[in-house]
């Protein structure tokens, strides 16, 4: 409904915008616009993202849209029909990304459906411009997307097919010897209080957490009472320095049974050279270090398997650089691990309208450790 809603007002903005000059300008002149719009986006899918070459049909519909105006300005007939099959595999390709992009990515990103509705419309100019009455589509979409905003409104609550996202998670700090409850949900609800309680801290305790698929941190955490959770072993092997440059090796032997392991640094760092349980990033072509720190934290992040003990990491960085690094070993057990239910003895599973948030770090036991090196 939402997705309805935005798409329906971003047409109606369209047509009440470009109606008006469909009668004084010729159809030559308000086309052109989009079609340089559709060529500049290619531009920039050609230098940033060559897998998207997709993007090219629409710039191929509309040029030969424009070829045909030119060439044929005084043809007619059947012009719609030849206008609509062109726009045809425009329409099948990109009209489910309208869909889709919010879906995909999150409400937070409707703007991106709204700019893919504006982009078809201009390449579907040559239709719309054969309607006779322009101003009803502008009120049909109008009355569309208030309704849609309506029914959204009606429809929003949480249910079984639509279950409210929460998140928990116990964060032991074992540098300042202390221990939160911590969520990325904004507000407490019913499962989520029995850990933060109905008076939570709003913000986050911890600078780097990639944990989530869009790089979330905490947005509520409490301090709550400390558990035996052993922290990971840090054993440098060796440390040298070989001319210019400084050969670090070093291994992270996790105490307990954990399933992933988020590896950050918190300074800037240049790598010249980087192996991880023997299996070695390839050195950049023309370049002298195959990644830095300067604007992603983050080094690495290892999941475990059942053959998996240790991480085994060996980097050069020059040698006037000391990395100050600071680790996050999570393991998914925070429901089942029997130290947290003498902590919660009485909390009470998620209701049948709720599930665990997606693509975050979720329901898991946390430790955080500073490795300096």
């Amino acid at each position: 409904y939402y997705i309805s809603a935005f798409v329906a007002l971003t047409l109606a903005i369209c047509f009440l915008i470009y109606g008006k000059q469909f009668k004084k300008e010729k159809m030559v002149h308000i086309l052109i616009g989009p079609v340089f719009v559709w060529l500049l986006i290619n531009v920039l899918v050609a230098i940033y993202l060559p897998g998207a070459g997709f993007f090219i049909i629409p710039s191929i519909t509309g040029l030969l849209i424009l070829s045909y105006l030119i060439l044929f300005k005084n043809q007619k007939q059947y012009n719609i029909v030849w206008y609509s099959i062109l726009a045809i595999p425009t329409l099948v390709i990109f009209a489910p990304m309208i869909q889709m992009f919010p879906v995909g990515l999150g409400l937070k990103l409707m703007a991106i459906s709204t700019v893919f509705t504006v982009l078809l419309f201009g390449i579907l100019i040559p239709v719309f411009v054969s309607f006779k009455e322009v101003k009803g589509f502008t009120k049909l979409f109008l009355l569309i997307s208030v309704l849609s905003f309506i029914s959204a409104g009606f429809s929003s609550k949480f249910t079984k097919t639509r279950k409210q996202p929460n998140s928990i998670l116990y964060v032991y700090d074992s540098d300042e010897n202390k221990a939160y409850w911590a969520s990325y949900n904004s507000k407490t609800d019913e499962f989520t209080s029995q850990y933060l309680g109905n008076r939570p801290i709003k913000g986050t305790f911890v600078k780097n957490l990639s944990g989530g698929k869009y790089g979330t941190n905490f947005k509520l955490y409490q301090e709550a009472e400390q558990i035996e959770v052993l922290s990971p072993k840090i054993e440098i092997i060796s440390d040298t320095i070989i001319h210019q440059f400084r050969k670090i090796h070093f291994k992270i032997i996790p105490q307990r049974k954990v399933n992933r392991i988020d590896l950050y640094c918190n300074n800037t760092i240049h790598v010249k050279e980087f192996e991880m349980n023997r299996e070695s990033l390839k050195p950049k072509e023309n370049k002298t270090y195959i990644f830095d720190t300067e604007k992603s934290k983050r080094i690495l992040s290892y999941y475990f398997t059942e053959n998996s003990k240790e991480i085994n990491i060996k980097l050069s960085i020059p040698k006037e650089e000391n990395p100050e690094m600071e680790l996050l070993e999570a393991s998914f057990d925070l429901l089942s691990n029997s130290s947290i239910k003498k902590i919660v003895p009485k909390a009470n599973p998620r209701n049948e309208i709720m599930m665990p948030m997606p693509f975050t770090l979720n329901d898991a036991v946390l430790v955080k450790k500073k490795i300096r090196l």
